[in-house]
């Protein structure tokens, strides 16, 4: 896996380049901005900043509290 520069942050969501949401969505408008943090839905005392948080198959896959 690589890693973005941190001196030439991606726009957007600066995880779209790596995140496999991105791409399976066909590149959505939505990654042109930064995601806003916001509770993570069912997850007390979780926040994210991730416009497909609840779609996310490392969400998906995991039980509430592991992902870190």
């Amino acid at each position: 896996m690589t890693f973005p520069s941190p001196i030439n942050i991606p726009p957007g969501c600066p995880f779209h380049p790596r995140c496999p949401l991105y791409a399976l969505k066909g590149k959505p408008a939505e990654c042109r901005e930064v995601p806003p943090l916001r509770p993570l839905s069912g997850a007390a005392n979780h926040i994210v900043s991730c416009h497909f948080a609840e779609e996310s198959p490392a969400v998906l896959e995991s039980p509430v509290g592991s992902v870190a």
